[in-house]
């Protein structure tokens, strides 16, 4: 009887477990998808991944007041979803709607007409990186197999340019170069493509040969002549990387302390001795030259060669309407997944010690634990030097880089709202993103009544936008997603803080 009593005792101290039911559908036909995988915060490392049955239902456990799940099915984009819940809620059921993959297939030909093996075809899209259009790589492209056909899947729809590089087809005939989709030299003479979700389209390349330029130069060891040492033993290796194609890059040819590079096109590169997928050592041999090459050869290039050293950079951390900044952890994370931080002092500055050659990108966020809420604003410009680099990879050479700028702009503001489709009927499963003047974005979630709050929004006017994958997150970047959605809502004033609960309703499809 006593231990009857304690486990009551100890049945009574446990907290109430709360889950949530849900269904998931095809976003474009609504039809249930069975045999998704469901993982979430509940999920225990090494137990296999619950999934949907026939219906398309599933049911998740809440932790700590939130839902949090991620679900995934071939041929669908990956869908997370994140909403609180209160404890011991019955909720109603959550609808989260998969968007169908949109795929582009083809073949690359050469000139005679003959499968091309080995290369890269990569799927480009224009976006607005610091108020300037760019065109970008989507995530990952797709090597040509043995017949020249290549396939790029798992895309949110919309339109892209597609883009070769020849890689290993280099070596059989280099005067085939990087070219935009069907011929082009440059992207502003590239034909779009547009591909819808579920959509599964064919693009053929049929390649033509370019002689383009020859670039020839010699080695210059001046820090040698100044008693500075490289690491013994090191070869210097060189290569000509385009700074218009991230994967393109030619060959360099080496004879002694000169070098040739033939068949260039027309473009703008740089001439190094390093690449970003190499880990620096201090005393490694390093050195770059940026070259713009037009439709005649460049003789006699001279490429200063020193040895690695790591610096020092300074910041200073600026808050807008503050006098006195709060700390700020500030981290440059190199491509290879190292990184350096840095804590700013009390007047805003800080020092990144020891920063070798390389690729980074920055990170800016309180210095606080993880688990405390941003309160501080969010940045709005970063400069290194007179570079903007604010949502970019960017290089940092041998030289110095000069001083890092970060702006953060005025206390971040929060929302609390509610989702309703033309009928005023609660929409679930969707997000909802905020842009503001300055291209700064942010997000949440409508639950299964429709609420959703986002937190982390920039002061000031904001556009809303509704997307339902997470891929779309990136498309308030996309000229022509904005320009085909930026009336769904009216423009709203929102104040740093809390601000009253807003009511979006949808238009009528």
């Amino acid at each position: 009887m006593r231990l009857l009593l304690l486990f009551l005792l100890a049945a009574a101290d446990l907290p109430a477990q709360t889950f949530i039911d849900g269904r998931v559908l095809d976003s474009v036909t609504g039809a249930p998808v069975a045999n998704a995988y469901i993982a979430w915060g509940a999920g225990v490392p090494g137990d296999p991944m619950p999934t949907t049955d026939s219906a398309g239902h599933f049911r998740a456990q809440a932790q700590n007041k939130q839902v949090y799940i991620v679900v995934k099915h071939n041929g669908y984009l990956d869908c997370q979803r994140d909403f609180p819940v209160a404890p011991g809620q019955t909720a109603p059921e959550l609808r989260v709607l998969l968007v169908p993959q949109a795929v582009i297939t083809g073949h690359v030909f050469d000139e005679n007409g003959l499968p091309v093996h080995g290369a890269r075809v990569a799927a480009l899209h224009y976006r607005l990186v610091n108020g300037k259009l760019q065109l970008e790589h989507w995530r990952f492209g797709s090597e040509t197999n043995e017949l020249g056909a290549y396939r790029i899947f798992g895309m949110p729809a919309g339109r892209y340019y597609l883009g070769f590089t020849p890689q290993k087809f280099a070596d059989w005939d280099p005067r085939y170069n990087a070219r935009f989709y069907p011929d082009a030299a440059k992207a502003e003479d590239a034909q779009p493509v547009d591909v819808k979700a579920g959509e599964e389209i064919a693009h053929d390349f049929h390649l033509s040969r370019h002689e383009g330029v020859t670039v020839t130069g010699h080695i210059a060891r001046p820090d040698a002549q100044r008693g500075k040492e490289l690491s013994p033993g090191l070869p210097v290796h060189l290569v000509l990387r385009s700074t218009e194609y991230s994967d393109y890059s030619l060959p360099v040819k080496q004879a002694g302390e000169s070098f040739t590079a033939a068949h260039v096109p027309p473009g703008t590169y740089t001439l190094r001795t390093w690449r970003d997928t190499l880990r620096p050592r201090i005393g490694d041999p390093i050195g770059d030259l940026a070259l713009d090459v037009a439709d005649t050869d460049i003789r006699d290039v001279s490429l200063e060669i020193r040895p690695i050293a790591a610096q020092d950079i300074a910041g200073t951390i600026v808050f807008q309407g503050r006098t006195k900044p709060a700390p700020m952890a500030v981290t440059l994370s190199r491509s290879l997944g190292d990184s350096k931080s840095a804590v700013s002092n009390d007047d805003g500055s800080f020092v990144l010690k020891g920063i070798l050659p390389g690729q980074y990108h920055l990170g800016v966020r309180n210095a606080s634990s993880a688990g405390v809420a941003q309160t501080d604003g969010r940045t709005i410009t970063e400069q290194l030097g007179d570079r903007d680099i604010e949502a970019q990879m960017f290089d940092i050479g041998n030289d110095a880089a000069g001083a890092l700028k970060i702006t953060v702009g005025a206390p971040v503001a929060k929302v609390i709202g509610r989702l309703l489709d033309a009928a005023g009927q609660p929409v679930n499963s969707a997000i909802i993103l905020f842009l503001s003047e300055n291209h700064i974005r942010s997000h949440g979630f409508s639950g299964a009544d429709g609420t959703f709050t986002a937190n982390l929004l920039a002061p000031g006017r904001q556009h809303i936008f509704i997307v339902t994958a997470d891929e779309e997150l990136d498309d308030v970047r996309n000229p022509d997603f904005l320009k085909a959605h930026g009336d769904d809502f009216p423009v709203v004033q929102i104040a740093a803080g809390a601000n009253v609960p807003l009511v979006l309703r949808m238009k009528a499809q």
